[in-house]
């Protein structure tokens, strides 16, 4: 072989070399394994017990009572005529949007015709400053019963006469209200509804 032959055929054994081998081809790579996840699994929140479930819907049957007082009171001329028409205009109002029953239902019978007589209207909105349940009791009959205590900041109250001008109140309002409350559930009209409402003025919510 000559000189120019073999510097060929080393050149052409080194380069092979350096490529692996002759014609041979590598053991694929393992594959890279997956990342590990740092994100918490999901889990369902945990369910209520029937005695938090209870205080939760006894809490917004509250809530929706307080608005529809509020609403009330914000709009009492629209309620003037139906007043003066019919002596039962306002039970629909008392039992179906306030939820009141028995002895809170004829209580809020007279306070809301005591409203429509006084000639005011309200301007702004009631904060319930605090509110509590307790006492959750279950009958076999699926009914229920329990008491709470509520506590409202009436501060950001005003009135006006009908026509917009300020009211002329017989007395200074109230800044706070405290409510101890009695209330009932029945299965057959699904829903909270209150029973007993004792309303006293207070220095202040806790």
């Amino acid at each position: 072989m000559s000189v120019a032959r073999r510097a060929t055929a080393v050149a052409a054994m080194l380069l092979l070399a350096a490529c692996g081998g002759g014609g041979g081809s590598d053991p694929e790579s393992p594959s890279p394994s997956p990342p590990l996840t740092t994100e918490p699994a999901l889990t369902a929140p945990p369910s209520l017990t029937p005695e938090e479930q209870a205080e939760a819907d006894i809490q917004a049957t509250f809530e929706q009572l307080i608005a529809a007082w509020d609403d009330f009171k914000a709009n009492a001329s629209d309620f003037v005529d139906d007043a003066a028409a019919d002596p039962a205009w306002n039970f629909a109002l008392v039992e179906s949007e306030l939820r009141m029953l028995d002895e809170a239902q004829i209580e809020f019978l007279n306070s809301t015709n005591a409203f429509i007589n006084s000639e005011v209207e309200q301007v702004g909105r009631t904060l319930i400053a605090a509110f509590d349940v307790h006492d959750v009791t279950f009958d076999q009959d699926r009914s229920a019963r329990a008491h709470g205590n509520a506590c409202l900041d009436l501060r950001g109250l005003s009135f006006v006469a009908y026509d917009g001008s300020p009211a002329e109140l017989p007395a200074e309002p109230s800044s706070y209200q405290r409510w101890t409350l009695e209330v009932t559930f029945i299965p057959n009209r699904e829903g909270w509804f209150l029973t007993k409402a004792a309303v006293e003025v207070t220095g202040a919510c806790p």
